[in-house]
């Protein structure tokens, strides 16, 4: 119930998530805000459906991690300020540690395509369960390709799915008490290879 859709001006999908931490902050991705501005930027929340219900709200400040990085992707996360409070019906997240989920569950949460061949994103808020697993695991299946740093913590997906478009800046939680423990960031669709991959989340145990 705290995930938002992150929408252009004209409010159509702007192909990215984001988690209500406070009644007005969204915590996201900082690669979902790359050369956005506060006029170009929209987000729903308090609803499931990213076209319908809810409340359309509007930034006044949009604050990327300095140290972001688009050749690396390390530290992903940014935080956008409200112009003004969302309503008090819609909850917040609490932000947990992914220590607790290695080994154990996670669900994902986004509105990305649902399929290769698809190219219409699903109107309804999508989900996706998986496996923590540690960085170091994580680091040898992404050997070659990208380098996993301890901004990052990764998940085992089930066979042949993965976060896709779409889905960045969505939360990553912790099944058992419901905490967000991490916001997806990049996954095998970042990349040419056609074997599965962990999917690649922001570290919100090392920023919080």
């Amino acid at each position: 119930p705290y995930t938002a859709a992150l929408l252009s001006s004209d409010e159509v999908f702007n192909k990215c998530a984001g988690v209500l931490i406070t009644p007005k902050t969204i915590l996201t991705t900082a690669s979902c805000v790359q050369n956005q501005t506060t006029s170009s930027l929209k987000a729903r929340v308090g609803s499931s459906d990213r076209t319908t219900g809810g409340t359309v709200v509007s930034f006044n400040k949009i604050l990327q991690h300095p140290k972001y990085s688009t050749k690396t992707w390390d530290y992903d996360i940014a935080l956008l300020s409200l112009s003004e409070a969302a309503p008090d019906s819609v909850p917040l997240a609490d932000l947990g540690n992914f220590s607790d989920v290695v080994g154990s569950g996670t669900t994902m949460y986004g509105w990305g395509l649902t399929n290769y061949s698809n190219t219409e994103f699903p109107k309804k808020l999508q989900k996706l369960d998986a496996v923590g697993i540690t960085n170091a695991w994580c680091a040898e299946e992404w050997t070659g390709l990208h380098s996993i740093s301890n901004r990052m913590v990764c998940d085992w997906p089930p066979v042949e799915k993965a976060t896709w478009e779409g889905d960045k800046g969505g939360p990553v939680v912790n099944t058992v008490d419901g905490s967000v423990v991490g916001l997806i960031s990049f996954s095998i669709y970042e990349t040419e290879r056609k074997k599965a991959l962990p999917d690649v989340h922001t570290n919100l145990e090392y920023f919080n």
